[in-house]
């Protein structure tokens, strides 16, 4: 009988090879784990068009059940393919989905009423349902609040329905979960929320604490770049938070720099087991801060002002 990774495996037969280690990949200990895909779904309401071509509209399929036309399955048959697949040639590394965080339904109306498309089954992918694959190890989310449409008013229910929802989902099934992507386009969008782009070092330590209080493992930022020998930014796109900036011919952090750099020292002092509320985030501009340059972010927690730029 012919394995059903047989294609598969012909494209593996010559066992790659790190060039610079010369280790098998299979067995490279500097490979942190497999993503299978970067952001893996389908056009919108995919599964529900294509059952019924000519019929349906994208209109239509907002309005219907998401379990009468399988939303999520062809991206979770993918997924389960493809991660056997993978633990069939690699059983050292850990494998993850790279998936958004999307949902096919929630049992929360709050949370499938507003923003609906985000929890409906519209992407085609289930968080819910990709989580419990046995050879997933761990999952992700890339959440953009500014890009999906959502005011900062509505943060606090980004939290409640996505961060924490997600978070929940991973602890239910044992397994990690990491935001690997989260940021703010410092151009806005036509018709979509600006507040973020002025202030994206407040918003991006709101995100990490949002991630550290709901017990996400892990979290990273698209993207991060340092500066060329030419004081250019490395690798620029919209979303691109410079480390460093010059302020007075010196160069110190940024203000997203300085917000990832506090993230990493407060995650340093959640796995030792200190309490979320050790973490100092930054504030928004136009803070009231003591001589030590603390204050109150306006959900109370306290923060650091941004030294040098003229932010408070």
């Amino acid at each position: 009988m012919t394995s059903p990774w047989s294609k598969h495996q012909r494209l593996f037969a010559t066992d790659p090879t790190n060039p610079y280690s010369g280790l098998s990949y299979r067995d490279d200990p500097a490979i942190f784990a497999i993503e299978l895909s970067n952001e893996p779904h389908t056009s919108d309401y995919y599964e529900c068009l294509k059952t019924d071509v000519g019929n349906k509209t994208y209109n239509s399929c907002a309005s219907e059940n998401p379990s009468q036309y399988k939303a999520g399955e062809l991206v979770y048959s993918w997924l389960n393919d493809m991660s056997a697949f993978v633990r069939s040639v690699d059983s050292r590394h850990m494998i993850t989905t790279g998936e958004e965080g999307y949902r096919t339904s929630h049992q929360d109306p709050n949370c499938s009423n507003k923003h609906s498309w985000i929890n409906n089954g519209m992407k085609g992918v289930d968080f819910a349902r990709n989580v419990a694959l046995p050879h997933i190890s761990f999952m992700t989310t890339h959440l953009y609040p500014d890009n999906w449409n959502v005011p900062t008013s509505d943060l606090d229910w980004f939290d409640q329905c996505i961060i924490q929802d997600r978070a929940a989902l991973a602890a239910q099934h044992g397994k990690p979960v990491i935001m690997e992507e989260t940021g703010f386009s410092e151009q806005g969008y036509d018709g979509k929320p600006d507040d973020y782009r002025r202030d994206r070092a407040y918003y991006l330590s709101r995100m990490y604490r949002y991630a550290n209080k709901a017990g996400f493992q892990g979290t990273m930022v698209w993207q991060a770049a340092p500066l060329t020998l030419f004081d250019q930014v490395a690798e620029d796109d919209a979303f691109t938070f410079p480390i460093k900036v010059k302020a007075n011919n010196q160069w110190i952090y940024s203000p997203e720099g300085l917000a990832m750099k506090q993230q990493i020292s407060c995650q340093q002092n959640l796995a030792r087991g200190m309490r979320d509320t050790s973490c100092i985030s930054i504030c928004p501009r136009g803070t009231s801060v003591d001589a030590g340059g603390l204050g109150y972010d306006p959900q109370g927690y306290r923060c650091a002002a941004v030294p040098g730029i003229g932010r408070v």
